[in-house]
């Protein structure tokens, strides 16, 4: 329910919400793809923009079983994951792969002080899968 609320609270926002309309009149693919959009510029990570989208889906399945969601689910009909996507941005992978690196320098120093903070650093901050 409390995507529903978000949904609504964004159709007032953009001031997009008529009160005549129904749940099923609501909900059309332009509105779908620009919450999509304001989620990425409010700096939502993927995996919160992902779990948005399938909680409207199923809230929209109770509402209205009748009508097929697959757009607000399936955008542009990719699963919500590629058109997502998902981890770090970019800059977070260089920050990952600097501290990598620092960690590398750790070991190769061999200070026993430094040990756990090299354990942490590379658990922490390992490149993502992209930057490998």
């Amino acid at each position: 329910m409390q995507t529903y609320g978000q949904w609504l609270d964004f159709l007032a926002r953009t001031e997009a919400l008529d009160e005549a309309e129904g749940p099923g009149e609501r909900v059309t693919p332009a509105r779908v793809a620009a919450w999509r959009r304001e989620g990425k510029l409010r700096g939502l990570a993927p995996t919160s923009r992902r779990q948005r989208l399938a909680n409207l889906g199923a809230i929209l399945r109770l509402l209205v079983p009748d009508r097929n969601w697959s757009f607000v689910i399936r955008p542009g009909n990719r699963s919500l994951k590629r058109a997502i996507g998902v981890g770090r941005s970019l800059s977070s992978c260089a920050m990952s792969l600097r501290c990598w690196s620092m960690s590398k320098s750790f070991i190769a120093k061999g200070s026993r002080l430094q040990t756990g903070r090299r354990d942490g650093v590379r658990y922490a901050m390992r490149p993502c899968w992209r930057c490998g």
